[in-house]
């Protein structure tokens, strides 16, 4: 349900894709080409991973997607109940971004949706 989920960088959106194998959700972020970051910099590709990772899951649309299709119950956080099932399943995430995969922990993930760390490690 999550690959649906529209996701713009720059205004373009980018139709990524996610595959749930062995205990692993693996989402693939196709080139978003050369990025400017705000002081005119080339950005950095976890700069991308982590601007794309935070506004799908800061996302109204997931919100409700995931809220749907795991029946939460109203008052609930339904990133957090998905995440929570995902620790409880022991499920990690790899993203795919050129030709780099990064491989995040739930509590990884958890810390660049709320903007506590400034970049993913690469593996």
């Amino acid at each position: 349900m999550l690959s649906s989920v529209p996701v713009f960088i720059v205004e373009e959106k980018v139709n990524q894709k996610m595959e749930l194998t062995d205990g692993t959700i693996t989402i693939t972020i196709p080139d978003q080409g050369q990025l400017i970051d705000r002081n005119g910099n080339l950005a950095p590709d976890d700069i991308i991973v982590r601007a794309f990772l935070t506004d799908l899951f800061n996302n109204n649309i997931t919100v409700l997607v995931l809220a749907q299709t795991m029946d939460t119950e109203k008052g609930e956080a339904p990133i957090e109940e998905f995440l929570s099932l995902a620790e409880k399943e022991n499920v990690d995430f790899l993203i795919e971004y050129r030709n780099t995969k990064t491989k995040l922990t739930v509590d990884d993930l958890r810390k660049i949706i709320k903007g506590e760390t400034s970049s993913p490690a690469n593996n």
